[in-house]
């Protein structure tokens, strides 16, 4: 992390551990903040999140990575399962610029 009071941008680096960091557990993740360890705000990390575009469905992003992953690793060790669980959502209908379209019908996604 920064040990610097300079503005400089957050390498990429800095922001992956402080999103793993944050999402772990938000009160250790404030904890090294009072004891003056350079870490983003957390207003900055649900920043950076909300720049993410996700849409309902299976990506084809994760499959790749999977993929990859696997892909050395002999027939015993790929030997894996994908569970997927639900998550409730609270009913909201909002216009999306993004993708010029309203979020919040019923949507079981695709896989892309």
């Amino acid at each position: 992390m920064q040990l610097r009071n300079k503005k400089i941008p957050w390498t990429l680096e800095e922001k992956n551990l402080a999103l793993t960091l944050f999402y772990k557990s938000p009160t250790a993740y404030n904890f090294l903040r009072l004891q003056n360890i350079n870490l983003p705000a957390p207003s900055t990390i649900r920043r950076w999140i909300g720049h993410s575009k996700f849409l309902p469905g299976l990506s084809g992003i994760f499959f790749s990575h999977i993929k990859k992953k696997f892909e050395h690793k002999t027939n015993n060790e790929r030997s894996r399962s994908i569970s997927f669980d639900e998550m409730y959502i609270k009913e909201f209908l909002e216009y999306s610029k993004d993708y010029d379209f309203i979020e919040g019908f019923e949507d079981f996604g695709h896989y892309a």
